[in-house]
């Protein structure tokens, strides 16, 4: 008999109980999937570390910050990963880009993300194609909010139809290296 997993101890409910919570509630569902997708992102990180492609990588400690920092080639790269929506927008998959949460004081701009906080978008097409696998874009190409000054636009496509859509990349390293 396996040992009880810390979270059936913490919530007083098997495995299977907690995974039809999560899948009865849509908020949570979609929480669990970031969290997946920034799981996957890691095993991804973590093949690329050793197959020596990069130097290393990691997890910033605070609250707020990039899901991830990648040493290459001596620089340090901030990533950030995002999934991409479940309905098409104009026919295009597009990525859900907007902060979940933010500081009341800053006001809705700070819902946007501002180019300097990471240098490359990480876009999980799962929600399309039920794989966990990536696209990435460095933020530099995105285009600005035509409103809150400073900040990326939440309208992120992978559509041919847009200035930056030559940039994405299936690869990480191509990316770092146009950053």
């Amino acid at each position: 008999m396996s040992e009880e997993h810390p979270l059936e101890k913490m919530f007083a409910l098997h495995a299977s109980a907690i995974l039809d919570v999560i899948h009865r509630n849509n908020r949570l569902l979609v929480a669990v999937k970031g969290g997946i997708a920034q799981e996957h992102l890691r095993q991804y990180l973590t093949t690329l570390r050793d197959t020596r492609q990069i130097t290393d990588f990691g997890s910033p400690v605070e609250e707020g910050k990039s899901d991830f920092w990648v040493l290459f080639e001596g620089r340090k790269y901030l990533i950030e990963c995002k999934n991409v929506q479940k309905t098409l927008r104009a026919g295009e998959i597009t990525v859900d880009f907007m902060r979940t949460r933010y500081a009341k004081t800053v006001g809705p701009q700070g819902r946007f993300y501002k180019p300097s906080e990471f240098q490359v978008l990480a876009a999980c097409l799962f929600n399309q194609t039920n794989r966990w696998e990536f696209r990435f874009i460095p933020t530099a190409k995105l285009a600005r909010h035509k409103v809150y000054r400073g900040r990326i636009d939440n309208r992120v496509s992978l559509g041919e139809s847009t200035p930056y859509s030559g940039y994405w990349r299936e690869d990480l390293v191509s990316v770092l290296r146009l950053v």
